[in-house]
């Protein structure tokens, strides 16, 4: 059995770790896939996805399937069931992404979205809840994720 699917719920796990299991990737010209090859090559291993998928919730369908693992933004997780199925931190490399706020020039910002801008300016933010990417399988569930 590899070291992965011996791994506690809320263990992390090391991206070699995902060598070898059936891998259910993004499709090539997403992001989330450009970041998952980069750490792939980052932590020096070749990883061919069995199954690309263009949404995030077909990714979850196939995992709840039990047809593989994945390695997904924790922003996504509710989107493919997270109650269903565990996830844990994935590090060595550890990988981040940066998002932004997009904006009309043209227009003024509602009170409420101005208040919205300003708590997520002021928000300490941990890659741990808020975009680090996840490994997924169908296990049980690792505590909450935002």
């Amino acid at each position: 059995m590899q070291s992965a699917e011996r791994a506690t719920p809320c263990e992390p796990l090391r991206w070699a770790d995902l060598k070898g299991l059936r891998f259910i990737g993004m499709a090539a010209a997403s992001s989330v896939r450009r970041t998952t090859d980069i750490a792939f090559a980052r932590a020096d291993i070749s990883q061919r996805p069995l199954y690309e998928c263009g949404h995030i919730s077909t990714v979850g369908g196939l995992i709840r399937a039990g047809l593989g693992v994945s390695a997904l933004p924790a922003s996504t997780l509710p989107m493919i069931g997270s109650s269903e199925v565990s996830s844990r931190p994935l590090i060595n490399p550890t990988i981040s992404r940066k998002i932004g706020i997009v904006t009309l020039r043209s227009r003024t910002l509602s009170p409420s979205a101005e208040a919205l801008i300003g708590r997520l300016k002021d928000a300490e933010w941990s890659d741990r809840s808020h975009g680090a990417l996840q490994a997924a399988g169908p296990e049980s569930a690792c505590g909450e994720l935002l």
